[in-house]
């Protein structure tokens, strides 16, 4: 199902002027294309009972990675190293 937006706005296509649907997140996880391309990453977290999905980036450069590398830190997961590059002893 096309969106209110893609309707009025198809002859922009003729133009040559990139544009596409706009759909609704479970729409994007539903298309085939984007199952198709693998966007969606499982990606383990401590404590959850199993891997989560995790979009990955939607483009793709040169000589930038993109990917998903790891997960996202626990909270103050990286406090003392970050503090310590900065020079800064942990608190005893």
């Amino acid at each position: 199902m096309q969106s209110v937006w893609t309707i009025e706005c198809a002859p922009i296509g003729s133009e040559s002027i990139g544009n596409g649907p706009v759909y609704a997140p479970q729409q994007t996880i539903d298309n085939t294309h984007v199952q198709a391309i693998g966007f969606r990453k499982a990606v383990g977290f401590p404590g959850a009972p199993a891997s989560a999905p995790v979009a990955d980036t939607p483009l793709s450069l040169s000589e930038t990675r993109t990917d998903i590398r790891h997960r996202a830190p626990l909270f103050g997961e990286h406090t003392d190293e970050v503090l310590g590059e900065l020079g800064c002893a942990p608190p005893m």
